[in-house]
């Protein structure tokens, strides 16, 4: 029982979270003039077949106005104009459903429709007291002019609304456009600052190959295909930048859990080979496949094997890392002791990554804590996964 009722409830959420705002106001409004009709009906009982199919009639255009909302548009109006033409034939009171399927008609800028539809009840309400002066539910020529200007009132506030939305919708597209230049001037400035000198650097470095001895060459590969993995990854994000309104290449899926442990294998033995101790771990398992949401913990893996290589101590102690893994969920510990002095210099980081990559899976749910106690170092990551 419980768990049929989770079902419904979730199912619930997620039809819910699809809707539009025009949809929720749609729903709304319905159901606010839904409620003060059936409370009519209780108030005053229909007092003969005609009056209550007309009220039922009225009810279900409300009905229908999420749905279709033109076409019950027209019913409701229908309804309301008949009354003014024949009020003995029914007692319905539509005055807040017509309300709002005027601001709908205007909303939704249906213009031959809308006008058409305001005309013909304003003509109906100056009939109403043309045909039945003293018996006129409006008491004066006055108060049936008084209806017709709040009828056309009621449309342009529909109309207003539709103008600000559009209006909306142009500062967001500038928005939007500011940003496409700005990532493509970031671009531009990158592939000028950045992408020419490691060219020159890998040229540099592979004329420096060639003339060395074996030993030498060894250590100078390790260096060459660093500048060589910077270089091709400075050029994915400068077409990341750069590729805006372009058709994108696919790329074939791939499990979560494969490229983590791919990514471990590449770093513990880059690092092993570096002088290093440590291991990482694998618990649990996933079908989760990589996305740009589950990538992130992909980069702040390559992020943490940095740290490690920036700070860790080679000598007394050894890095650990752990990952947690279910199809919904990864946790990510990791561990290491730290140098008492810098292996490298300080102008080799910033000291802002980790900052960044916290608030980056903070927006998406997830949490990165991490600090220092005394010697040892240690970093906490968990990230809700997307299927």
């Amino acid at each position: 029982m419980s768990e049929g009722l989770a079902g419904m409830v979730t199912a619930a959420r997620q039809y819910f979270a699809n809707e539009t705002k025009r949809d929720v106001a749609l729903r709304g409004g319905a159901g606010v003039c839904i409620g003060a009709c059936s409370i009519e009906m209780i108030v005053d009982m229909p007092g003969n077949p005609v009056d209550a199919a007309v009220r039922v009639m009225y009810m279900l255009g409300l009905t229908m106005m999420p749905f279709r909302p033109i076409p019950a548009s027209w019913v409701i109006a229908v309804i309301a104009a008949v009354n003014e033409l024949v009020p003995w034939l029914s007692r319905c009171d539509e005055s807040w459903g017509l309300l709002f399927v005027l601001a709908v008609q205007g909303y939704m800028a249906v213009r031959w429709s809308s006008v058409t539809m305001t005309l013909m009840l304003s003509v109906s309400a100056l009939l109403n007291y043309g045909i039945y002066r003293n018996g006129s539910e409006f008491g004066s020529f006055a108060g049936s002019v008084n209806l017709a200007v709040l009828l056309w009132l009621t449309l342009f506030i529909g109309v207003w609304l539709r103008q600000r939305r559009q209006l909306n919708e142009q500062r967001e597209l500038k928005r939007q456009a500011e940003n496409v230049r700005h990532d493509l001037q970031l671009a531009m400035r990158l592939h000028d600052g950045m992408s020419g000198e490691l060219t020159r650097m890998l040229i540099v470095v592979q004329e420096g190959l060639d003339a060395m001895d074996d030993d030498d060459r060894r250590r100078w590969e390790t260096v060459r295909e660093g500048i060589d993995v910077t270089f091709h990854e400075l050029h994915a994000v400068m077409d990341f930048l750069s590729d805006v309104g372009c058709e994108r290449v696919e790329t074939p899926l791939m499990r979560l859990a494969e490229h983590i442990e791919e990514v471990l294998t590449a770093f513990d033995r880059r690092l092993h080979d570096k002088g290093f101790s440590g291991r990482s771990m694998i618990y649990g398992a996933s079908e989760a496949m990589e996305n740009p949401r589950n990538r992130m913990v992909i980069d702040l893996l390559g992020e943490i094997y940095t740290n490690i290589e920036r700070y860790a101590d080679t000598d007394n102690a050894s890095y650990f890392i752990g990952i947690i893994l279910s199809d919904d969920r990864i946790e990510l510990t990791q561990t290491n002791t730290c140098a008492r002095k810098n292996r490298r210099h300080d102008t080799l980081g910033t000291g802002n990554g980790l900052r960044v990559y916290q608030r980056l899976i903070a927006e998406q749910g997830g949490s990165v804590r991490y600090g220092k106690d005394g010697d040892t170092w240690s970093l906490h990551c968990m990230l809700q996964l997307n299927s």
